[in-house]
């Protein structure tokens, strides 16, 4: 039996006004992570949960988004359906990377995959921007092309989500900072 030992100092986690992040991976750490959550009356962001969608009725009761891990930590076929699973629940979506080995490309391959088996393609797009960016609490900065937004931009010679698609341009503040040679 896995103990979680929880500290929280913050009073603004405390309150409710900071979210928490928990790092957990399979059904039972999610369950005590919800509980405590519950229990504490934090706000929590889940992070790599592989069996999520064992539970995705009881995350979206929890307001509790997930971070997804890239497709090296997903079992397979059963938690890329899973992700559709989440998403069908209503459960709030980021595709994420923590780990130094994760290559560049891994977010937009696993939202690639996601989509592959189930996963509407209009949210997997929400998973890599927006809905990330929202569950990172920084959607009022990035996420989305608007005005006054960081203009951090890449532009794709196709489909993001078809893995044939090359990155063609990169905007970072506005400015380009890489553009692809010219055959």
């Amino acid at each position: 039996i896995r103990r979680a030992q929880v500290r929280i100092s913050s009073a603004e986690a405390r309150e409710g006004r900071l979210p928490v992040w928990v790092q957990c991976d399979e059904l039972d750490q999610l369950q005590t992570a919800l509980r405590l959550a519950q229990e504490l009356r934090l706000q929590v962001r889940l992070l790599g949960p592989v069996e999520a969608h064992l539970i995705a009725a009881r995350l979206r009761e929890a307001e509790a988004p997930v971070a997804l891990p890239t497709f090296q930590r997903l079992d397979g076929a059963v938690a890329l359906n899973g992700i559709a699973e989440l998403a069908r629940a209503g459960v709030r979506l980021a595709f994420g990377s923590w780990t130094p080995v994760a290559a560049a490309d891994d977010l937009r391959t696993t939202a690639a995959l996601a989509v592959r088996h189930g996963l509407p393609r209009d949210q997997a797009l929400r998973a890599l921007t927006l809905d990330a960016a929202q569950i990172l609490g920084i959607a009022d900065r990035t996420g989305s092309i608007e005005p006054g937004r960081q203009a951090d931009l890449v532009v794709f010679t196709g489909d993001p989500l078809d893995l044939t698609s090359r990155v063609e341009r990169v905007f970072v503040d506005g400015r380009v900072v890489y553009e692809e040679a010219s055959p």
